[in-house]
């Protein structure tokens, strides 16, 4: 049954994160300093253009393809021969719009504009200037093409079937003019709340789809939407990529249930996989320049003094030795409960490395791996510390190693933690081999000179928990063989 959309079920402070306006301050800081801001901006626009496509199916692409157009700009003999030519000009064409679309956001928010019903109607006339059809379902299960009018609210029902043939209702067509009104009218009483720019987005998100004002194109209207929020709030565009399809979905359902915090969250967690996927583009802005830019880049980088960039530099260190007092001390309490209630045979230890010591290069392979598989680069030359947990029995030893580093190509204010599992198999009296590492984290752990110290500490204390149960979970998943084994 349709029911009319509702204002926060819970107080929405309760679902903020600090990290996120920290992170935004720092990488507003960065992103002043780039010598060339309009090509950065073009090549996160054009990424934003293709995923938004991407996640609706609107057409296919594989990975490197998309990264050649967010690269080299959209051009349709960028695409792969197997598509054909009519095919690539359409593709081409949906990007365009939507590129259209999120600088059509970001002009919005320069001049300061209220959202208002008028505005979603012009973006969805972007979005949709190159589609004027899409699929749909008629009353005997058919696959029929519906007309699309650009900029104009359905006029038919578009609820869809679910795979468990359950069918999702969406607000009725006589009642979405009324019903969009009261969207924009709580919308501007939240922005006089000042509530979390991560909150009201996922919010605005979910309200907007709880409606689905028109025929097609109400995912792209909405992340628009959500993106316009975060970009007035100084954070990145939300870029979902077609692999999260499953857990934004999921974080949408729950949503349809009153909970909002999943999605709040994984919103924080594109936003964050967002700040770290920043240096890479930096890094490819960067190279494509002439030299005379890259004097200017050089020179911006000596702008801020260089006892400023020593003092980020000194706290943000300084925050990471305490983590890694932490982790020491979690680690170690975890080995005493362990030897507690494991047979005699185990041999557990905690060993550890901080940025002083000479053994801090050890595991750096992994470490770096394990960084490639997270998609960012580790840097291990500005800071480098871990801590590792042992597990030996008579043929294998365990690792749950957790990593301190910096991430980029040159200290921007932020060091990473990321939790890695590896095992090491005798596979004869002399000799060793060390299997494949697997991240027991989703996501690294960003510390940044911004935030205040007892905030990082009790934020990674919250975090640290899931990585270390899942390396606990590998290890008891292996206790059966061991047994057997013996």
């Amino acid at each position: 049954m349709w029911k009319s959309i509702q204002d926060y079920e819970q107080n929405p402070e309760t679902l903020a994160t600090r990290e996120i306006e920290t992170l935004a301050a720092l990488w507003n800081e960065q992103r002043n300093k780039l010598s060339d801001v309009g090509e950065f901006d073009r090549r996160i626009n054009r990424k934003w253009a293709i995923e938004t496509g991407l996640i609706e199916r609107l057409y296919s692409l594989d990975r490197g393809t998309t990264e050649i157009l967010i690269q080299r700009g959209l051009n349709s003999a960028l695409l792969p021969h197997r598509i054909s030519r009519g095919e690539a000009e359409y593709t081409i064409a949906m990007i365009s719009d939507q590129q259209d679309a999120i600088e059509g956001i970001f002009s919005f928010v320069r001049q300061d504009r209220e959202l208002s019903t008028s505005l979603i109607k012009e973006l969805h006339a972007v979005f949709t200037r190159n589609q004027r059809t899409t699929e749909a379902r008629d009353q005997f299960g058919n696959i029929i093409k519906v007309h699309i009018e650009p900029g104009q609210y359905k006029t038919a029902p578009n609820n869809p079937t679910r795979p468990n043939g359950q069918v999702h209702i969406y607000c009725p067509p006589e009642h979405v003019h009324s019903e969009m009104d009261r969207l924009i009218h709580m919308h501007r009483e939240h922005q006089s709340q000042n509530i979390s720019p991560e909150v009201e987005a996922a919010w605005l998100h979910h309200r907007f789809t709880q409606i689905h004002p028109f025929t097609d194109g109400n995912g792209r209207v909405a992340r628009a939407l959500a993106t316009m929020v975060l970009i007035q709030g100084g954070s990145f565009p939300l870029v979902v990529r077609d692999e999260k399809r499953s857990d934004y979905i999921d974080a949408l359902e729950e949503a349809d249930r009153g909970k909002l915090a999943p999605l709040v969250n994984f919103f924080v967690s594109l936003l964050k996989q967002e700040f770290i996927d920043a240096f890479g583009v930096i890094k490819e802005t960067e190279r494509h320049l002439k030299l005379s830019k890259r004097l200017e880049s050089i020179k911006a980088l000596f702008t801020k003094s260089q006892i400023q960039l020593e003092r980020e530099l000194k706290i943000t260190l300084q925050y990471a030795n305490e983590l890694h007092d932490l982790v020491k001390l979690r680690l170690n309490e975890i080995k005493e409960q362990l030897l507690e209630i494991i047979p005699k045979n185990f041999i557990l230890y905690v060993h550890d490395a901080d940025n002083d010591s000479k053994q801090n290069y050890y595991f750096r392979h992994q470490i770096i791996e394990s960084a490639r598989k997270l998609n960012y680069h580790a840097d291990t030359s500005i800071y480098r510390s871990w801590v590792r947990l042992c597990i030996k029995d008579s043929a294998r030893e365990y690792s749950i190693l957790v990593s301190l580093h910096g991430i980029g190509y040159d200290f921007k204010g932020v060091l990473v933690c990321s939790v890695i599992w590896f095992e090491k198999v005798r596979v004869s009296r002399n000799e060793s081999e060390i299997g494949d590492n697997i991240p027991l984290c989703k996501e690294v752990f960003l510390v940044n000179y911004k935030d205040d110290l007892p905030e990082v500490k009790r934020r990674f204390d919250n975090w640290l928990d899931a990585p270390l149960e899942n390396g606990l979970a590998i290890w008891q998943n292996t206790i059966p063989k061991v047994q057997n084994h013996s």
